[in-house]
């Protein structure tokens, strides 16, 4: 039931970080620019997937709270009456042939 409800509050923020070899680190956001959609498309996980039907956003987003506030919503009360289901998010981004020798990872919910 908690799970059902989480779906649609789902907020992300993500940042990358590239440590270099002097130990220092370069910290770059990763908020801006992506693709999100609600409609049920098959798996998004390829590369070569066709995004460029979803909407453009930056995050941290909540797109239940964009949606009609009902009593006959699925959260019902507990879940403040917004939509739930399951949103798509993606993001592209390339890391540069000069960081192949670097440790690069990528962190969610900063």
């Amino acid at each position: 039931m908690i799970m059902k409800q989480l779906l649609g509050w789902l907020v992300v923020m993500a940042v990358v970080r590239v440590a270099l070899a002097d130990g220092a680190r370069i910290t770059r956001s990763l908020d801006a620019d992506w693709r999100f959609t609600t409609q049920a498309t098959g798996p998004a996980e390829p590369a070569q997937f066709d995004d460029s039907g979803w909407r453009q956003l930056s995050v941290p987003h909540d797109w239940s709270i964009e949606g009609p506030f009902s009593a006959s919503n699925r959260t019902g009360a507990p879940g403040a009456y917004v939509p739930s289901g399951i949103g798509w998010y993606r993001k592209h981004f390339t890391v540069p042939d000069s960081d192949g020798q670097r440790h690069v990872f990528v962190k969610f919910d900063e």
